[in-house]
């Protein structure tokens, strides 16, 4: 029978190559569209490591250098945390060098046991694993004891301790990241937001009152009490204004960043998905006309097909079952494209799990989608009669 349909394919080669190379571009385009969805359905279900409910972000701007002024700047970072503990409607207050959702990143790499291991870097304050309220899974957040401490501390996430100590307690060992000591893992810490990819985060402690390191906080993250509304908002910032004149404050609520990071990220696969459904349906059209067309110019075939005694069901099994196999030639040669992009690692970011969730997903469509626009022409083919073929002799 495959052998019968190859040699019909063949033969009609020059109509045939059009319906696969329809076919092969299709498969393509559904396949990058099905990958990204793929990709960012996979990061939303991982866990996000922090909470940002309640959360709000106030940018400062002193208007200063902060290395020539590091007291000037401190103290008036301390007298911000100060007026903000006083006001009724907040609960926490802590500081952070990158807040969640912001694009800006930081990466350190060393070279660790024959290995190079990158780490997303970001400074926080002892208050700041409260007010996000960090899933901490072994040991502690940064805290006072860590001020006696003969080196600085640090907090990873699960998948960094994996990448260093496998399946050693990562607790008290020394990172090869500026020779800090691990106090704490957290599940994870994706601060670029529930569409990113897992990465490997490392934590670092910061304090207003350092003086001799001259990092700042430059965003003061703080945790509301229930029931507050956006009408606070104006209060918050004219007590941050009247605590430190002629500075600048920019207020924003982290579900309000996160809202606007999913339409970022969301966008392009929305366009990618109109786009590929226009694609498929004039390719569903085109595919439907040529096999109609196909069909009329079979006549003859079919009638004396019919006249030698095929049933209607065998001739509407038989142009399903050509469809059949030029689908699957377009889906094996869209198959060697596909299949360099894992092989040759084209793009790192992507696991090669998500490759095969977006390729299984995409031969299932697309065979759905031939099998479907070959109905109705096979359909057609039924009514042809064995009497029709004498009109040709």
């Amino acid at each position: 029978m495959i052998k019968h349909l190859l040699k019909i394919i063949w033969n009609r080669k020059r109509v045939n190559a059009l319906i696969l190379t329809e076919i092969v571009f299709s498969f393509l385009v559904l396949f990058g569209v099905m990958v990204m969805a793929t990709l960012y359905t996979v990061n939303y279900r991982m866990p996000l490591g922090f909470s940002i409910e309640r959360v709000w972000n106030v940018s400062v701007n002193p208007h200063m250098s902060a290395d020539e002024n590091k007291i000037a700047v401190l103290d008036g970072m301390a007298q911000i945390e100060l007026a903000l503990r006083e006001l009724p409607n907040i609960e926490a207050v802590g500081g952070i060098s990158l807040t969640p959702y912001n694009r800006s990143t930081s990466i350190s790499g060393v070279d660790f046991e024959g290995r190079k291991i990158n780490a997303y870097v970001n400074d926080a304050t002892d208050e700041a694993g409260e007010v996000l309220k960090v899933d901490l899974i072994a040991g502690r957040w940064f805290s006072r004891e860590d001020d006696a401490g003969t080196q600085e501390p640090a907090v990873i996430n699960e998948r960094l301790a994996k990448d260093l100590y496998g399946s050693a307690d990562p607790l008290g060992k020394e990172l090869p990241f500026n020779k800090r000591r691990v106090v704490g893992v957290v599940r994870d810490f994706r601060k670029a937001g529930e569409f990113s990819l897992p990465v490997n985060y490392l934590l670092t402690r910061i304090r207003t009152t350092d003086t001799a390191s001259g990092r700042f906080p430059w965003d003061v993250i703080l945790r509301v009490k229930p029931g507050t509304t956006a009408e606070f908002q104006e209060k918050l910032v004219k007590t941050l204004e009247a605590t430190q004149k002629g500075w600048t404050f920019r207020v924003t609520q982290l579900e309000r960043e996160r809202e606007s990071d999913h339409k970022t990220r969301l966008t392009p696969l929305l366009t990618g998905m109109v786009i590929a459904g226009f694609l498929l349906l004039m390719v569903a059209l085109g595919l439907i006309g040529v096999l109609w067309q196909n069909i009329s110019q079979r006549t003859q075939e079919i009638g004396l097909r019919r006249a030698v005694g095929g049933t209607a069901q065998q001739v509407h099994h038989q142009i399903l079952g050509e469809m059949f196999v030029l689908t699957t030639f377009g889906l094996a040669i869209g198959s060697f494209v596909i299949v360099q992009f894992p092989m040759l690692d084209l793009i790192p970011e992507i696991p090669g799990s998500v490759y095969s969730i977006g390729f299984g997903i995409s031969v299932v469509l697309m065979y759905l989608l031939t099998m479907t626009c070959g109905f109705y022409p096979s359909w057609l083919s039924m009514e042809i009669q064995p009497a029709e073929a004498l009109h040709y002799d």
